[in-house]
Order: C-alpha cells, then sequence, then structure tokens
C-alpha cells in the first residue's frame, strides 16, 4: 500500500473522533488538585497577552495537548494555523511568537505524541518519523479543518514538509522556521542504522528491567520503554531550566516556557515528591529505525503546491546544512526565503522579526 493511501486510511479512521473535540478554555495547566504525578500548574507567560487556552484533541488511538489562540472574530474566514515545534520540545515553544501574529486567523500549536501534556504511544510501539503525519491531519480533521496553514519548527518543519507533499489540496500555506525536510539515510546504510536501533530498545529495555526488579526476559517489563524522564531527576524546576539551557542555547524565559510543560513530579515510596523528572516519552530519544533517502524527500518536496515560507537562523547549527537545504529549495515549487538573526529557536529568542516575515507571509494566504 501506498504511504499516501495508507494516510488516507488511517484519516477515515479518524472521521469517527471528530465530534469527540474537547476544548478546555481555561488559562492554567491543570488544577491543583490534579493527579499527585502532574507537575504543578504551570504560569500563564506574560508574553502570551493574547491569551491562550488548553486544548485536547482525541483521536483515533490517542489524546493530544495543545494550546489554541482563537481568531478575534468568531466567524473569522482566513484560514486557521496549526503549529507543530521540534523535538523535545512542546506546543509552549510558539509562546511568544503567536501573540505577534494577525488575530484574524485561529492558531493551534499541539504537543506531538510523546510530548508536552500528550499522551504517550501504546506500549511496544516505536515512532518512525513518518508516522507523525497521520498525526497532523487526524487532528486537522478533528478540529473540523479541510483547509489550513502548516507552520513548523525543526522536527516540525520536517513534518510540515512531509503532510504537505502528501495531501497538497489540503494545506494551503506552509512555514519552515530553520527546518526543511526530515533527515535521510542512504540505501547502503538502512541496515546499520535498523540494527543501531534494535540494539538501542534492547539495552533500555534490559536497564527498564533492572530499574524494576524484574528478571531479565520478564514479558512484564520487556515489552516496550514506555517511561519518562529518560532517568534524570531534578530537585526543583529551576534545576531542570538549567539543564535545558545547555542544550540548544536558550534563555532562561524560553527554556522555562518548555520545562513547565515537560516536567511532572516524581513521587516517593510513601507518596511523597522527592523530584521532578521529564514526562517526555523516553522511546523518543531512541535511533530512527529507518530514514528516507535524500530523493525520496525530495519526491515529497516536489508534490508541495502551497506557497511556502522558509525562515533560517543564521547563527543556528543547522546552518551546517545550508547546502543541502539549497539543493531541497529547488524541488518546492513556491519557495521564499529569509535569513533572519538569532539561533535555532529564534521563533522563541527573537519572534519579533520572525512574526513580521510570516505575517507578510500570511497576507498571500
Amino acid at each position: 500500500m501506498r504511504a499516501r493511501d495508507l494516510i488516507a486510511a488511517l484519516m477515515q479512521a479518524s472521521a469517527n473522533v471528530r465530534a469527540k473535540i474537547k476544548i478546555h478554555e481555561r488559562l492554567s495547566m491543570m488544577s491543583d488538585d490534579s493527579a499527585a504525578t502532574e507537575a504543578a500548574s504551570p504560569s500563564e507567560s506574560t508574553d502570551d497577552h493574547r491569551g491562550s487556552h488548553e486544548i485536547t484533541i482525541p483521536l483515533t488511538h490517542i489524546k493530544l495537548a495543545g494550546q489554541n489562540w482563537p481568531a478575534e472574530a468568531e466567524a473569522s474566514e482566513k484560514l486557521p494555523v496549526l503549529a507543530l515545534h521540534g523535538w523535545l520540545d512542546n506546543a509552549a515553544s510558539f509562546r511568544r511568537l503567536i501573540p505577534l501574529l494577525p488575530k484574524d486567523r485561529r492558531f493551534v500549536a499541539l504537543d506531538l505524541p510523546g510530548h508536552g501534556l500528550s499522551e504517550h504511544r501504546p506500549a511496544g510501539s516505536y515512532g518512525y518519523f513518518m508516522d507523525y503525519v497521520p498525526f497532523v491531519f487526524e487532528a486537522a480533521d478533528a478540529l473540523g479543518w479541510e483547509r489550513f496553514v502548516l507552520m513548523g519548527h525543526s522536527m516540525g518543519a520536517g513534518i510540515g514538509t512531509l503532510a504537505a507533499g502528501t495531501f497538497p489540496d489540503r494545506v494551503a500555506g506552509l512555514i519552515l522556521i530553520d527546518g526543511m525536510g526530515p533527515l535521510t539515510e542512504s540505501d547502503e546504510g538502512a541496515p546499520a542504522r535498523f540494527r543501531s536501533f534494535l540494539q538501542s530498545v534492547r539495552r533500555a529495555q534490559k536497564s527498564e528491567a533492572r530499574d524494576r526488579g524484574a528478571a531479565p526476559g520478564d514479558s512484564s517489563s520487556a515489552a516496550a520503554v514506555t517511561n519518562t524522564g529518560g532517568g534524570s531527576v531534578y530537585s526543583s524546576e529551576d534545576h531542570a531550566v538549567r539543564a535545558r539551557k545547555l542544550v540548544g542555547g536558550l534563555s532562561d524565559a524560553s527554556a522555562r516556557l518548555l520545562v513547565q510543560r515537560n516536567l511532572m513530579q516524581r513521587l516517593d515510596g510513601q507518596g511523597a515528591v522527592d523530584g521532578f523528572i521529564w514526562r517526555t516519552d523516553a522511546r523518543l530519544k531512541l535511533p530512527s529505525p529507518m530514514r528516507l533517502t535524500e530523493k525520496q524527500v525530495r519526491a515529497f518536496l516536489s508534490e508541495i503546491e502551497a506557497p511556502t515560507l522558509m525562515l533560517a537562523a543564521l547563527d543556528s547549527e543547522f546552518a551546517a546544512y545550508e547546502n543541502l537545504i539549497q539543493a531541497r529549495a529547488g524541488s518546492i515549487r513556491d519557495l521564499s526565503t529569509k535569513k533572519l538573526s538569532g539561533g535555532h529557536h529564534l521563533h522563541m529568542e527573537n519572534p519579533e522579526p520572525v512574526a513580521q516575515a510570516i505575517a507578510e507571509f500570511l497576507g498571500r494566504v
């Protein structure tokens, strides 16, 4: 079955849950009397002057969380925007950017599966990059959006290009923030990559079984790596913020936005809080089992019909891939590119020029 036919079948299944969408228009993430294992309620950022609300989207096999910025006019005819964050980030990645964008559109920023407040994939399943694409369209279906604009940062930009190339009639505009398509693998490198993935899974299973005191091979603990946290325990939110700042060159304020949505309390045997761990699905840190080839990625890019905006960060670690990105850019028929100052998270650290470029682009969509 072709990838497009498979995704279409999943989309048909998602029609059964469209009526189940529940929008929780509350400003706090969760109440103080939430389950003991939930993190303390993240405070609303003063940067988010437009006012976002929590949203829960029940899909066929999983519930996704996100943040919702309604359009000022309830009957706005402007197409809505679905925002996709980067790897190990979450919907809070867009908390500084979206309030600066035109208010005549609705924006929804998702927590992708295993990130932020969204549920994890079922036990025993391991995600391929392509697996994110059906979630995009299932979420859009549940929201009642036939056509929409996609905005993605980093990994989210890679997901966006595959989605726009799969169903080009549904994606009316595509905004890529420091990313264009997923990482690839050569034909010859596929066996070694898959071998590395399976070896990593086995090591993680043994480690989890050891932590739980199970015997090696015990089926109760060897089925999957499902625990959150990835091992690190932090004494406080500030401790976790300091750790997050070490990855990605984030400011304290930006790191805190992401940490507050990715952190949860850890309880000891008596039910008392003895630290904080990441709620992120630990399987996200496993090597990719399989990647598309560069030829396949460019085939998806060539299918994109939507006007596309690429915003490249001048100080990003991905600037080293400029030659590759330029080569890929030739496959997109309606592409405009802008280079802006800032690092990889420029939409968080330098949102004003990013917002200006996006606002100008949205005027075309």
